[in-house]
């Protein structure tokens, strides 16, 4: 099932700081599993999200090169937290603070990932909006 992205409206959804959003992927980013809150705050269901890109949430103001050094260092085993923003299926927005889980088989060999999500801090975004406006802005 393909689901079309949706378009940003500018509206912000705001988050619970004390709940964490959970999703698991396959090692080329494909949901394997969510947990309540994400289907919820991002807008789609389960079954919508489960076997989608996990980019299907991301929003047009991220830079390309953030997934990408976030793709390098999770490929090589190594842990990465991010600031991201995130859209839902209803055109808000929302971010969050993401670090990584490496899943591993029974051989330590690595079978796909889990990101653990919680609200980033306002000043965190404040931080961070003017230099990912740079980079959208170098990658055009």
């Amino acid at each position: 099932m393909r689901i079309e992205k949706s378009t940003p409206i500018g509206e912000k959804i705001e988050l619970d700081p004390e709940r964490y959003f959970i999703s698991s992927t396959d090692l080329k980013g494909i949901i394997t599993s969510v947990n309540i809150y994400f289907s919820k705050i991002s807008g789609y269901s389960e079954k919508e999200l489960i076997g989608s890109p996990h980019n299907i949430v991301r929003h047009p103001d991220m830079p390309r090169i953030i997934f990408k050094t976030m793709w390098d260092q999770i490929q090589t085993g190594k842990n990465m937290c991010a600031v991201i923003k995130n859209l839902a299926k209803n055109g808000k927005y929302y971010w969050v603070v993401t670090d990584f889980e490496i899943l591993k088989d029974d051989n330590g060999e690595p079978i796909g990932y889990r990101a653990f999500r919680r609200a980033a801090k306002d000043e965190t975004i404040k931080t961070v909006e003017p230099i990912y406006n740079r980079l959208l802005e170098a990658e055009k």
